[in-house]
């Protein structure tokens, strides 16, 4: 994986951690971290940072809503299903 390539608005799956496994979408990216959420446990008033090597990029076409905790939550459900 290319830490580039992960961007705001990108699908990321979590690959340590309590939320291991768990799909993300991340809000913000500064410094080789990224800020997720998923809508559920992880909501955007409350984003979990996460080092890029605990991510893996899984959707390229990224996110380009409004970031509202619903919004997100059904985007990663239809990924989910997909």
């Amino acid at each position: 994986m290319k830490t580039n390539e992960i961007t705001r608005g990108a699908f990321v799956l979590s690959l340590a951690g309590r939320d291991h496994g768990r799909i993300h979408v991340v809000v913000n990216v500064t410094d080789g971290y990224a800020d997720i959420v998923d809508g559920v446990t992880r909501k955007i008033e409350a984003p979990k940072r996460k080092k890029f090597k605990h991510l893996d990029l899984i959707e390229i076409d990224p996110y380009d809503g409004d970031f509202t905790n619903k919004k997100i939550r059904e985007c990663i459900r239809q990924l989910s299903v997909d």
